[in-house]
């Protein structure tokens, strides 16, 4: 100590260290505080507060670093000036970029969080979620940022509001389709008719898996493997079916027609077991039982047409294909018959 009295300057820097020692310590438990908290929040039913909490914890470890760092700053050097900026105009600068810096992260977390809660909603984790927002965010936030920052710093952005919003109509009025695309994916973001992942068909008769969602466009992956990519303009006016809303559930359906010979009570019955062994050894048995509907009398036969539920839309195809093939055995095992189209003549004279 009789060293640091000596040296003015070792004493400043022994204290400057202090402070930032101090400021170390005091970030510590502050994040042994929110840890013990997150404890807490696990027990809620939503894991939004997790979230946020985790969010958190950068920005807060980054603000006592901050503070600690400008403090032994104005400890070491208390007149610091450059061409009429001093500590005051440093500390709102390092303010607006700090802020700036924690509405970003909580914004794109928070969005990031959703869409994971929305996936696992509909069971569909790891699937790609829209990151274009993600980037519309950033460009937002620290664009803000960087106007406080000019006007901290005493320019004038008047004129260069003024400027951006002229450039801003003529590059509104160059790109309009671009930007009408870009509104487009953030309805289709926030009101999410369709994800990605979902089969889904288009009034033009466009069908297929929703590849991915990107700020222009939409890619639809067809069953023949080919990629449609369709305006995101146009498909949030398109009327369109999405056949994994509001589950991926999808009752399919095997019309018939039976022999007016039959005994309708062992057809429904025949119909039901094969249609549930179907579905069992597929293992695509949805949560609805099968059944059956007698619907007419028909000229040669009585329509007739099982329901299945089946897991999802792609598995009808499987299913229909086995059910028919195991129908048709049974039905010849059980002298069921199902009639060819025939027309009686009957002659009077």
């Amino acid at each position: 100590m009789e060293l640091l009295s000596t040296y003015p300057l070792l004493n400043k820097m022994f204290v400057a260290g202090v402070i930032l020692i101090t400021a170390r310590i005091v970030s510590a438990f502050i994040m042994y505080v929110l840890r013990n908290t997150k404890s807490l929040t696990e027990r809620t039913e939503t894991t939004l507060d997790d979230t946020i909490l985790d969010l958190l914890n950068a920005p807060i470890h980054l603000v006592f670093q901050i503070v600690g760092a400008v403090g032994a700053m104005f400890y070491l050097i208390p007149d610091l000036e450059y061409k009429g900026y001093g500590y005051s105009t440093l500390i709102l600068i390092v303010v607006i970029l700090w802020v700036a810096y924690l509405v970003n992260r909580l914004f794109i977390g928070i969005l990031q969080w959703y869409q994971l809660e929305a996936q696992k909603e509909d069971g569909k984790e790891g699937t790609k979620t829209f990151g274009f927002l993600n980037t519309l965010i950033s460009i937002l936030v620290w664009g803000l940022g960087l106007t406080f920052i000019l006007s901290a710093l005493g320019v004038d952005i008047s004129a260069l509001l003024a400027g951006l919003g002229i450039a801003g109509i003529a590059v509104a009025l160059a790109l309009q389709n671009t930007l009408s695309g870009v509104f487009s994916a953030v309805y289709l973001a926030v009101d999410r008719p369709i994800r990605a992942g979902d089969y889904i068909k288009l009034e033009d008769g466009t069908e297929g898996f929703v590849d991915d969602i990107s700020m222009r466009s939409t890619r639809i992956k067809t069953f023949s493997n080919n990629l449609v990519i369709v305006p995101n303009s146009k498909l949030s006016n398109m009327v369109m079916t999405n056949f994994y809303m509001p589950g991926s559930e999808v009752t399919l359906k095997v019309p018939l027609g039976i022999s007016y010979d039959s005994d309708l009570e062992k057809v429904e019955e025949v119909s039901k077991k094969v249609a549930e062994n179907v579905l069992k050894s597929l293992g695509a048995s949805g949560k609805k039982d099968v059944f059956v509907r007698f619907g007419g009398f028909e000229d040669a036969h009585i329509k007739m047409t099982v329901f299945l539920s089946v897991r999802n839309f792609l598995d009808q195809f499987i299913v229909r294909h086995e059910f028919i093939k195991a129908l048709m055995v049974e039905f010849k095992n059980e002298d069921i018959h199902i009639p060819y189209p025939q027309l009686d003549v009957h002659l009077h004279k």
